[in-house]
């Protein structure tokens, strides 16, 4: 999910240089090393939290309703 938002935002022109360090959360290492700069562009931007405040379960599926919450957080947050 990360790496659509992150290549749909890039290919509109939108900025992508915001970031942030994945470091508080347990399981950033599992993050792929080619999908960090997608999850930590995300994070920066509130598109994602995680699934607690010390997890972002970057090997698991994402819900319906949080696939919803991201589309509507892109919408709303992302400055084009």
């Amino acid at each position: 999910m990360a790496a659509i938002f992150y290549r749909y935002a890039n290919f509109k022109g939108y900025d992508i240089s915001k970031t942030t360090d994945l470091g508080t959360f347990e399981d950033a290492a599992k993050v792929y090393t080619w999908a960090k700069p997608n999850m930590n562009w995300v994070v920066a931007e509130g598109l994602m939290c995680g699934t607690s405040k010390t997890m972002l379960s970057p090997e698991s599926y994402a819900t319906r309703a949080q696939v919803a919450t991201m589309l509507m957080r892109f919408l709303e947050n992302v400055p084009k």
